[in-house]
């Protein structure tokens, strides 16, 4: 992430004229669309070669993943929920037009390698809780009008959900419905 353009974009540039040119080893296979993807979205930046270093996860509507504290990610394409802790250090190294910090990025990282943390997808149903493993955060999924459980919905093995019992945010897509909020408030 800190080699100079004048190093890497050369190769950079090799790359994906030969990937847009069909020459792709069978290793490469997987990562083939998505670094000529990054390198669209991105031309010439260096980020482009996190694609054979980072799990590239597709993800449908209604699954979910779990990404720890100092874990880097992106999001190529598609609508997303994040949930995340409170913070002010959000760091960026590539595939941004933003501010940069790769010191401080490198310097935070894990580096722990490990398959995509999945939580389990619930059976298709009308409601949905997707729990992860930190206390602080649970993201429902469930369609207008449907009565959310009471506060003192457990965890599986115990500890509260924290779905609704701190702070919220509620999102509403393209569906119409009404769903109570506070003492008489309602969003369409």
């Amino acid at each position: 992430m800190t080699a100079p353009p004048s190093l890497f974009q050369p190769k950079l540039a090799n790359l994906v004229d030969r990937y847009a040119c069909g020459e792709v080893d069978v290793e490469e296979w997987s990562v083939k669309e998505l670094v000529l993807t990054l390198n669209g979205q991105f031309p010439r930046d260096i980020g482009v070669f996190c694609a054979f270093m980072l799990n590239y996860v597709r993800m449908h509507e209604g699954d979910a993943i779990f990404l720890a504290a100092g874990e880097p990610h992106a999001y190529v394409s598609g609508d997303i929920v994040e949930c995340m802790a409170t913070s002010d250090n959000v760091i960026r190294a590539g595939l941004t037009p933003k501010l940069r910090d790769v010191p401080n990025l490198v310097a935070g990282l894990t580096y722990t390698a490990a398959e995509p943390k999945r939580p389990p997808r619930p059976a298709l149903t009308i409601q949905h809780l997707c729990v992860v493993p930190v206390a602080q955060h649970a993201v429902r999924s469930s369609d207008p009008g449907v009565r959310s459980p009471p506060c003192d919905a457990r965890r599986e093995g115990g500890g509260s959900t924290h779905a609704d019992c701190g702070p919220q945010c509620r999102s509403c897509d393209e569906r119409a419905g009404k769903r109570g909020v506070g003492r008489g408030r309602r969003w369409t």
